[in-house]
């Protein structure tokens, strides 16, 4: 899935080290955060969270980073957007 663009699975992965934990639920949880999770339509209608073309840019750079790397501890989400200066 193409997720501001940036490539991201379609769906949580099976070995997510935050699937199955309490990192599910509430507003400070990581998953929470995840383009996969806010992104993947939530209903036949086609309703997600945030729309793909929507998600913070910086945000899914980290997480296609985090993803691509194995997924080992937490990707660094900063609070305020900072634009790459490439």
């Amino acid at each position: 899935m193409i997720i501001a663009g940036n490539e991201l699975p379609d769906r949580c992965p099976e070995n997510c080290p935050h699937r199955d934990s309490f990192a599910l639920y509430g507003q400070n949880s990581i998953c929470g955060r995840c383009p996969v999770f806010c992104c993947i339509p939530c209903d036949d209608d086609g309703f997600c969270l945030v729309e793909p073309a929507d998600y913070r840019s910086d945000w899914a750079k980290e997480w296609a980073e985090w993803f691509k790397n194995g997924m080992e501890n937490a990707p660094e989400l900063l609070l305020q957007f900072k634009e790459d200066k490439e």
